[in-house]
């Protein structure tokens, strides 16, 4: 047996054990088996589910539509990297896009003190 399989086997039976121990669980004999194995198998599934959920949760890349240098070319507007349009100031469009401006420079790996 593997650790993670000991540990596995070990939450499972002492989750069993709590549930034996209520007072107001009435159960018999030929049912704690299959409430063990009910049980092992909802903590490796709840174990590997995180491990997936963890793999799925991976950031996404974001493409800029324009380079930075682009962006801040012309002194009269800014023009967004999300969608390439110009704006006197990014704020209000960052807001619609759920975006503070951190957020916005680390998502395009911009310094802190672009504007």
């Amino acid at each position: 047996m593997t650790d993670e399989t000991t540990n596995t086997v070990e939450l499972a039976t002492e989750l069993t054990m709590a549930w034996l121990s209520n007072p107001n669980t009435r159960t018999s004999a030929e049912d704690v088996p299959a409430f063990l194995k009910s049980i092992y198998d909802a903590v490796v599934g709840l174990s590997t589910a995180s491990v997936e959920a963890i793999i799925e949760e991976a950031a996404p890349e974001f493409t800029a539509a324009v380079t930075a240098r682009k962006s801040l070319a012309n002194p009269d507007v800014i023009i967004s990297m999300i969608n390439g349009k110009p704006y006197q100031t990014l704020t209000r469009h960052l807001s619609t896009n759920g975006l503070t401006p951190a957020e916005y420079r680390a998502r395009y790996g911009l310094k802190a003190n672009n504007p």
